[in-house]
């Protein structure tokens, strides 16, 4: 049963991912708020944090709204906190910032499992860090559909590992 279902997930996120390729965001005329859609977002992961001893911290700067397809942005953001909240080093804390001179939005954690090698491949369909490989809940497609998602809208999320094993994650415009 656990194949079955996981299969049914990867068909339904392949299916998600041909049909961000195909379609047109809404671009105009929705306007709403990006720290409420942050914490929206986070909610969904909070409790896989919590039992990490994953917390987030929104930086004070963020208080900007966004215009355009609301879902989009939704399904973005919800797949980075979700990593960050999955894969953060156990008690660390996720940064989410925004409204700097390029990025729109960033998600910082500390990723001591990851390298600069890693980081390359991170958007790649199917790929998965080797620490995940085994767990079968895992389809390697999830950053790939939130830069599918980000260059829909005519933006791409840029992936850095600092020195200090911060993955800083930013979304950014074309």
């Amino acid at each position: 049963m656990a194949s079955v279902e996981r299969m049914e997930s990867v068909v339904q996120s392949m299916l998600q991912l041909a049909r961000i390729e195909r379609e047109s965001p809404q671009t105009k005329g929705t306007v709403f708020p990006l720290r409420l859609l942050v914490e929206e977002r986070w909610e969904d992961h909070a409790s896989l944090a919590a039992s990490r001893g994953v917390s987030m911290r929104i930086s004070a700067s963020m208080e900007q709204t966004l215009e355009g397809d609301r879902a989009w942005w939704s399904h973005l953001l919800g797949n980075l906190l979700g990593n960050a909240a999955e894969y953060a080093d156990e008690g660390s804390e996720v940064i989410v910032t925004g409204g700097d001179d390029k990025a729109i939005v960033s998600v910082l954690n500390r990723a001591s499992g990851l390298d600069e090698n890693a980081v390359t491949h991170l958007f790649e369909r199917f790929w998965r860090a080797d620490q995940v490989r085994a767990e079968s809940e895992h389809s390697g497609l999830g950053l790939a559909l939130a830069q599918a998602c980000a260059e829909a809208m005519g933006l791409r999320i840029e992936a850095l590992i600092r020195p200090d094993s911060i993955l800083e994650m930013r979304v950014v415009r074309q």
